[in-house]
């Protein structure tokens, strides 16, 4: 039987959060993460199932390819303020593309960061279900909602970025451009 585990607090003075470091650690249900860490590797949370709030530090500006997929417990992302550019990755070249976050059911999303596109992103992000924050195939007869906080440091909202989530409270500030 493998180690299981549902509370992490990553040290102080790691810089990088490992590709599929925690992949399908499903009993992982809070990662404390230090002001160190400025990347997130690919596919880094994949099928972290009991992970249910996540706050990304300032510090970080790097989020890889499928770093939350299938995450179906994570409710609740926060971004810390900062004003550096956060680039989020994106679930490249297959036959079901989908969002960074799809298949987590988010229900509040504070951001305060400007979001940048990968590549990968500029390239196959073309539909709906594929936005950064697009999660309405995890439950399309769900009843949750999403609460969306942009803070003043968000200047543009990207194509597709909260397709098919089901805003319930918006606030842009006057900063978006």
């Amino acid at each position: 039987s493998g180690l299981k585990m549902n509370s992490l607090e990553i040290p102080s003075g790691v810089t990088e959060i490992k590709d599929y470091a925690f992949y399908n650690c499903n009993t992982l249900a809070s990662i404390s993460i230090p002001n160190s860490v400025t990347k997130i590797g690919v596919g880094a949370f994949w099928g972290c199932s009991a992970l249910a709030d996540f706050t990304f530090p300032a510090s970080v500006n790097s989020v890889g390819d499928n770093a939350f997929y299938n995450c179906t417990s994570l409710s609740n992302l926060t971004f810390a303020s900062g004003a550096n550019p956060l680039t989020i990755g994106y679930q490249p070249s297959s036959s079901d593309d989908r969002g960074p976050f799809y298949q987590s059911p988010l229900q509040s999303i504070k951001l305060d960061r400007q979001i940048a596109m990968t590549e990968n992103y500029t390239t196959y992000c073309d539909q709906w279900d594929e936005g950064i924050f697009s999660n309405s195939s995890y439950n399309a007869d769900g009843d949750w909602v999403t609460d969306l906080v942009l803070g003043p440091n968000v200047k543009t909202i990207l194509k597709y970025m909260f397709a098919g989530t089901r805003v319930q409270q918006l606030h842009i500030p006057e900063t978006v451009e």
